[in-house]
């Protein structure tokens, strides 16, 4: 701590002030592990911790976000005074004032927030992009906690960036949790663009392994998450959202038959490859009828006849409609509900509109892999082949029968056993 003669620049207040944080009691015993929730919960004023990550550069990028930029937003006025303004920089250059956060010591730093504020946001973009192995998806949560203490510390680019590449790596489970803990990390689906990133998020979940069974059975858990998270008034409070550009979702999101077609989506596919076809506990009737309840032809969205459809914005906003109502028309047989026909419109006039947009995007010949383009075409197709297969589900492969060339060789060895076996008999 810093002698009372190294601290005669500032005011007896200030120097008070300086030497401890009164945001609440320090927890001497707690665990230090960053990604671990519990701890976060007691430790609400703790300056959010980074682990050791896959590289050199992340951690250093971490570091860097962590001291320079997420740590001033958790010291008091007087702390913020001494270490942002001009008069005292020579002092702290000289002289040591060491602060304490919950149970952690800082020494404070002379800070330029002319030079730090144009870093911040580039530096958050650059953690993101490091963010590649494994371990690496535990920084999440202490970042998004940190910046939402900041503020206004990520543009909407990099946050849907992050909820997209979580989907498509296999990590959307950590969204999940951070959507959970909106009042910590910020990230709350009352921004329109987290919203249509997490939806987009749970398909992906599914889509990217092939509609494999695993894959959609885990995209179903979360989307059941996510469906008790929109309906949770205090995650859609706007109040959370720390970014001051973001696009704010009206009304129910709930109620939108876009946003729901993704969980009727989900439930039909693995009905039509999984379950024989059958709605066996009623859930793909509920959705249906949910959306229905929902729908009206005459708020069709106006794009709807534009050729080609912006991809991301557009297309694969569609891409759950198309497939949920058809594919569900086709497990549920005569079990559809009545008054249906002009949801199944819509839907055909969705497939319209995405088939003109994937001749358009073929026309222009090779996509770079990964592109939206690519991705487009990709969903277009498998979705296609569920839908339009003649088969009320899809028909699972009979266990190959052995070849002719197998059986042969297996009667020669069961043969040579049979002889080898007789010539032991008979030498005993």
């Amino acid at each position: 701590m810093a002698s009372q003669e190294a601290m005669g620049f500032v005011c007896r207040s200030c120097a008070r002030k300086a030497r401890s944080i009164t945001h609440g009691a320090r927890s001497s015993g707690m665990s230090l592990r960053p990604f671990s929730h519990a701890a976060r919960l007691q430790r609400s004023h703790a300056v959010p911790d980074f682990a050791e990550s896959s590289s050199a550069e992340l951690n250093n990028v971490l570091s860097t976000l962590r001291n320079e930029h997420i740590l001033p937003a958790y010291l008091n006025e007087a702390q913020q005074r001494l270490v942002y303004r001009k008069k005292y920089r020579s002092e702290l250059e000289n002289s040591t004032v060491t602060i304490a956060v919950e149970h952690e010591e800082f020494d404070l730093k002379p800070l330029d927030k002319t030079k730090l504020l144009p870093k911040r946001k580039p530096l958050v973009k650059q953690a993101i992009d490091l963010i590649t192995e494994e371990k690496d998806w535990a920084q999440v949560y202490p970042l998004l906690e940190g910046l939402a203490k900041i503020g206004n510390a990520a543009d909407q680019v990099t946050i849907e960036k992050l909820i997209r590449r979580a989907a498509l790596e296999g990590h959307f489970g950590v969204i999940v949790q951070c959507l959970k803990a909106a009042e910590r990390t910020g990230l709350t689906m009352r921004d329109k663009y987290v919203l249509h990133g997490v939806l987009r998020g749970l398909r992906q979940t599914a889509e990217r392994s092939g509609w494999k069974q695993g894959s959609l059975d885990r995209a179903i858990r979360y989307g059941d998450e996510v469906a008790a998270l929109l309906g949770n008034g205090e995650h859609m409070d706007t109040k959370k959202i720390p970014r001051r550009q973001a696009n704010v979702a009206t009304g129910n999101p709930l109620k939108n038959p876009l946003n729901m077609a993704t969980w009727l989506e989900l439930h039909a596919v693995r009905a039509y490859k999984y379950g024989a076809g059958k709605d066996v506990d009623n859930k793909i009737r509920a959705f249906y009828e949910r959306l229905m309840a929902c729908f009206s032809a005459e708020k069709t969205p106006g794009w709807l006849s534009t050729t080609p459809l912006d991809l991301p914005r557009q297309f694969l906003r569609l891409m759950p409609l198309w497939q949920g109502v058809l594919l569900s028309t086709k497990v549920l047989g005569s079990r559809v509900p009545p008054e249906s026909n002009q949801l199944q419109d819509f839907a055909n006039a969705c497939g319209e509109s995405l088939s003109k947009t994937v001749a358009h995007l073929r026309e222009q010949g090779q996509h770079a892999e990964g592109s939206y383009a690519t991705t487009a075409i990709k969903e277009y197709d498998l979705a296609r082949k569920h839908i339009f297969s003649k088969d009320r589900f899809e028909p699972r492969p009979a266990p190959q029968a052995k070849s002719e060339k197998a059986k042969s060789e297996k009667a020669k060895s069961e043969k040579a056993s049979t002889t080898q076996a007789t010539t032991d008999m008979e030498e005993q």
